[in-house]
């Protein structure tokens, strides 16, 4: 009996599709230190709700110009 819960630990490609982005990319980005993973085992492993408040903290509002 297995019981089902929702997977908090996503792999490099598992976070490429949640992205839409190429699975490279998000290597690049993982070997540059630009997303918050861990390395286990000699594979990326990201938190996916860390995932979520990096990818908030980094929004942008833009601002009305002044005229």
């Amino acid at each position: 009996m297995s019981t089902a819960y929702p997977r908090a630990w996503l792999s490099h490609t598992e976070v490429a599709a949640y992205l839409d982005l190429h699975p490279m990319t998000i290597y690049k980005l993982l070997r540059l230190k630009q997303l918050p993973a861990a390395k286990v085992g000699g594979q990326w492993r990201i938190h996916q709700q860390q995932l979520d408040t990096f990818l908030f903290s980094r929004i942008k509002i833009p601002q009305e110009r002044s005229r």
